[in-house]
């Protein structure tokens, strides 16, 4: 398959995850003269309302930097941008359809979406490019946003709904990336939230798509291709810390200047060296980012340690009794935690190496343990989660026993479906947002059991006869509550013809 193919593929099945699937249309068609032809390359729609996605990748990535990187990034935001110009008018005036991987065909008429925001996406990592002022920031009256691939599967993950995707774009994250020249918080900005970076986390790199990663906030062992859990992160946090309070990065100078003059030797033994520019008060808080930046993943401090020190500066310093109300806020965040934030970051991270593939693994069948009598809602959501997720590593690992096991899994999570179907209604706990009007818990409940029969079909030596049984029981049930999942189902599952 094609890079920039499988780039669009990933993008698509990334953001069908944390999003609703129904939100997320890979390359719209409509008909110009007689000619099928794409309308853009993706669209995020709730209702009526969508972000419109231009994007471009590159066939291969190593074979540009500087100059040449730069060069290909202006030419390809410029060739996406009028691009998107032209999906515009599409939209506007053609009907489209869409053949989603769900819901199969879905029509949309001639106007009847409106298009609230354009994202300009190009794949670009290791060198900050700088995008000319001439790039227009509206097309149509419809906001613009640039940013880069990596940047945008950032997003999806931290924001994880379309409503707060919408929201956030609306700012002019140009002007929000930018740090003042006197360090943050200053006597201009003393009490004013800003954003210093996206690109240190790496998703796109976890995903396949690169082992590059953006270079300045990469911890000594990330050269190497690894990722110590948390350690890793607080060091980035580290030079965050640092670039927010003092306005440069900790190797004595603006990240976009070093990130223009450093290549990667320089950059790789920086990170392992103690060589820190740390222009900080109080002292306290100097020493403790200090730590954070540590060359030794062991020595740096731990989050919660972390959250404490920081607690305490603050309580010393300003005065500012912060502890107990972060306490608060967090047993709130632990109660609204969807059922898959244990099972999804397992499943991303296990992409880093072979090595965390089996710790992903291993961490997953020890949280699906804890729910071997699942009863309520939220214990089946988790269990049907980490169970997904386990297969498709274990089908990834193929170690011996491991696609037995996969067999298993599927034929327990389609046991817990067909027992608990009628009053399964898992949309909540799944998404973690108030219901879409149109979608249906059957839906829901259908992606699980589609995903574990689909195992199940592919694996050796399972009995025909359960198989059978399985089939006629979800057609049964899919068609008397959802058409369009029965119908689904059967083409997309089972095919036209429905033996095995």
């Amino acid at each position: 398959m094609q890079r920039t193919l499988w780039a669009e593929k990933f993008v698509d099945s990334f953001s069908s995850r944390p999003l609703t699937a129904e939100c997320v249309f890979h390359s719209p068609q409509y008909v110009d003269r007689g000619k099928q032809k794409e309308v853009c390359d993706f669209l995020l729609v709730l209702r009526s309302n969508a972000i419109l996605v231009s994007m471009k990748s590159q066939d291969d990535p190593s074979s540009r930097t500087g100059d040449k990187l730069w060069r290909w990034t202006i030419k390809n935001a410029t060739t996406a941008l009028n691009q998107a110009r032209g999906a515009l008018n599409t939209i506007a005036r053609e009907p489209f359809w869409c053949q989603h991987s769900r819901r199969g065909r879905v029509d949309f008429k001639q106007g009847s979406i409106r298009v609230a925001h354009v994202l300009v996406l190009t794949e670009v990592f290791d060198d900050a490019v700088e995008l000319p002022d001439e790039l227009p920031l509206l097309l149509d009256s419809v906001p613009v946003t640039y940013l880069s691939l990596n940047d945008f599967l950032n997003l999806i993950n931290e924001l994880r709904a379309f409503p707060d995707i919408a929201a956030y774009l609306l700012r002019d994250l140009r002007e929000s990336f930018a740090l003042p020249e006197q360090g943050f918080p200053s006597k201009l900005h003393p009490w004013q939230a800003r954003v210093a970076d996206l690109g240190w986390a790496d998703i796109w790199c976890q995903g396949g798509g690169t082992y590059h990663a953006w270079r300045p906030y990469l911890a000594p062992e990330r050269f190497r291709n690894t990722v110590v859990p948390e350690a890793s992160d607080i060091y980035a946090f580290g030079i965050i810390a640092c670039e927010l309070l003092s306005g440069v990065h900790p190797g004595g100078d603006r990240t976009e200047l070093l990130a223009k003059r450093w290549k990667q030797n320089k950059w790789e033994a920086w990170a392992a060296s103690t060589n820190r520019v740390v222009d900080v008060k109080p002292p306290g808080l100097r020493d403790l980012i200090l730590r954070c930046l540590r060359p030794n993943p062991s020595s740096r401090p731990r989050a919660n340690d972390l959250k404490a020190a920081l607690c305490d500066i603050l309580e010393n310093t300003h005065g500012l009794k912060v502890a107990s109300q972060l306490q608060v806020q967090d047993e709130q965040a632990r109660a609204l935690m969807l059922a898959s934030h244990d099972a999804w970051p397992a499943e991303e991270m296990s992409r880093v190496g072979p090595g965390q593939l089996d710790t992903s693994i291993a961490q997953l069948e020890t949280n699906l343990s804890e729910l071997c009598d699942a009863c309520s809602t939220e214990q089946i959501a988790k269990s049907l989660t980490r169970s997904r997720s386990l297969q498709r590593l274990l089908l990834r690992r193929k170690q011996p026993g491991d696609l037995e096991r996969r067999a298993r899994l599927a034929s327990a999570a389609l046991d817990l479906i067909l027992e608990r179907f009628k009053e399964l209604d898992l949309r909540e706990e799944i998404y973690g947002r108030p219901v879409i009007a149109d979608l249906k818990p059957e839906e829901v409940s259908w992606e699980f059991a589609t995903e574990a029969f689909k195992n199940l079909k592919q694996a050796t030596g399972v009995d025909e006869t359960q198989l059978k049984s399985y089939q006629v029981r979800l057609q049964s049930l899919y068609s008397e509550a959802c058409r369009e999942a029965a119908e689904a189902f059967t083409s997309e599952v089972l095919g036209k013809n429905s033996n095995r």
